[in-house]
């Protein structure tokens, strides 16, 4: 029975599903990148693959470049960086289409976990606000990010032909005289490409996470009114955040550090439910309420962590030793 419910969330999310989604934007996105399927299509399958073999190609392209640039630091440096921005794409897209299901079943969950305390919240003006606010600053971080990176590429594909246009130089990698124009606009799309997946994937979880830590700020918020319902469906979900995340998040630690401090947001409104709980007119309160508020409040005292492929706890602390 757990598993065919299970197989229920994972099934496809439609079009008109996904327009009714808290992640739309997050969803839609990756959908026009070739990513994410909102319905059965071969011709979908046919768009996946060309995103995928731009990747392949430039990460292909870019060791070439790298191995026979060897001993030119600049030159080498240039196209090994680039390779790794490119590879990091393609390896989370990579991930994403073996776990589609997953990530299907963990839209839905968050609509759920939403959804739950969606009475409250229209019940109540501020945990209301905390609920909306949560929508618009998933919203906006990730049409700000995906906005920033998409500019970007008007500085960066055109700069190699305007400021050496005698040297018939690439974005990417070393001068190719040979069809530079075919080799120039591959380049070009394989970066927008990859860039932007990643970084939608990025947006993904980081919305995710606002999302939950909004709901465990309510759940905080509605404590005095015994939500340990509430709460434990949270935990559950951060669960199968953790299995779905993972490889992402693995793969993200071997390129770069830059999503890692959203995974501190739930952590911190978790420690909130504690203090509400030590807080409410618990003292007067029947037996029974005291047994499940003593329950909540040790389930509440285990922290919500995070890490990357089951191996590195996404923390401060871990954040701060990769920065530096």
């Amino acid at each position: 029975m757990k598993k065919s419910g299970m197989e229920d969330l994972g099934r496809t999310v439609s079009w008109s599903e996904s327009g009714r989604s808290v992640l739309r934007l997050n969803i839609r996105h990756l959908w026009l990148f070739g990513v994410w399927p909102l319905w059965d299509s071969p011709l979908f399958i046919l768009y996946t693959g060309y995103g995928l073999s731009l990747g392949v190609w430039n990460v292909v392209e870019g060791a070439l470049a790298a191995s026979c640039t060897w001993g030119d630091m600049e030159q080498t440096t240039l196209a090994l960086m680039a390779t790794s921005t490119n590879c990091n794409g393609l390896v989370k897209m990579a991930f994403f289409l073996r776990d589609r299901r997953r990530y299907q079943a963990l839209v839905r969950r968050v609509a759920a976990l939403v959804a739950l305390q969606g009475e409250s919240c229209a019940a109540d003006p501020l945990l209301g606000r905390v609920q909306r606010g949560s929508r618009r600053r998933a919203f906006r971080l990730t049409a700000a990010m995906l906005l920033f990176m998409f500019s970007q590429c008007f500085v960066w594909f055109p700069m190699p032909a305007v400021a050496h246009a005698d040297e018939g130089p690439l974005p990417f990698a070393p001068d190719n005289t040979t069809a530079y124009g075919l080799s120039y606009l591959a380049q070009c799309a394989a970066g927008l490409w990859m860039t932007q997946v990643s970084f939608g994937m990025d947006c993904l979880f980081a919305s995710v996470m606002v999302l939950l830590a909004a709901q465990l700020q309510i759940v905080a918020g509605r404590i005095a009114r015994l939500g340990e319902q509430n709460y434990d469906f949270a935990f559950s979900f951060v669960g199968h955040l953790q299995d779905t995340m993972s490889p992402i998040a693995m793969t993200q630690f071997a390129f770069s550090v830059l999503v890692v401090c959203f995974g501190l947001f739930q952590s911190t409104y978790a420690e909130a439910v504690t203090m509400a709980a030590y807080s409410c007119s618990w003292v007067e309160a029947s037996g029974r309420f005291k047994r499940a508020l003593r329950i909540l409040i040790s389930r509440a005292q285990k922290p919500l962590i995070l890490s990357a492929g089951h191996l590195y706890p996404i923390d401060r602390e871990a954040f701060l030793s990769v920065r530096s």
